[in-house]
């Protein structure tokens, strides 16, 4: 069977010719988040991805699948980082872009593919979360990316599902935990995860997901 996916944009990611935009995950954008961290001030990943709109120009390679913009926001912010969403619709209109790309005509669309929606519910999410008081935690194996206020609230994200290990060794009591799925903004039941060790924590599929553990004394 032939591959529509021709080629590689960094490490991570690969352009998809049937979809006509990049697919994947940076496998450098968590470690470029905390690198710039050690300046102690907030870090600010404005142009994190660009969604792409079905049918339109590509705008020289500069759009991402909605998935990928999606698992670029919450890598971000488990990270420690900000994000300031772009909308393939709202970058290529310009005159600039009219001149750069001459083939192509760029007008103004108020529309996308999914990616607005998922950013609400991740917006809807931290609110509803303590995250001022929370930092980045490195407790976590595989391919798994946390934020913690130790002891007493911890939100993992896993982008392609499956399982991590999480280090609740300092914790005491028990924890109330939540799948919840970062598209659709709906939780799973609530399960109990006690502290005081390393925990093994496994996705309810291969899809990305957030599992959110509160102390359970906080309910």
């Amino acid at each position: 069977m032939l591959s529509h996916q021709t080629g590689q944009h960094g490490e991570g990611t690969i352009w998809d010719e049937l979809l006509r935009c990049w697919t994947g995950d940076s496998a450098t954008l968590v470690d470029s988040v905390r690198a710039d961290r050690r300046f102690k001030k907030p870090v600010l990943n404005s142009e994190n991805g660009y969604e792409y709109l079905r049918g339109d120009p590509t705008s020289r390679k500069q759009v991402h699948h909605t998935d990928k913009v999606r698992r670029s926001a919450w890598r971000i912010v488990c990270a420690g980082g900000y994000i300031a969403a772009g909308f393939h619709g709202t970058l290529g209109h310009s005159d600039v872009w009219n001149r750069i790309d001459a083939p192509n005509h760029y007008s103004f669309h108020v529309r996308d593919e999914g990616a607005g929606a998922q950013l609400a519910v991740l917006y809807d999410f931290f609110t509803a979360t303590p995250y001022w008081r929370m930092q980045p935690f490195a407790g976590v194996t595989g391919d798994a990316v946390s934020l913690a206020e130790s002891g007493k609230t911890y939100v993992v994200y896993l982008p392609r599902g499956g399982a991590t290990t999480l280090d609740l060794t300092g914790a005491t009591g028990s924890f109330t935990a939540r799948w919840f799925d970062p598209r659709s903004g709906e939780y799973e039941d609530p399960y109990t995860v006690s502290g005081g060790g390393k925990r093994k924590i496994e996705a309810p599929d291969s899809k990305d997901w957030v599992v959110h553990l509160r102390v359970a004394s906080n309910k």
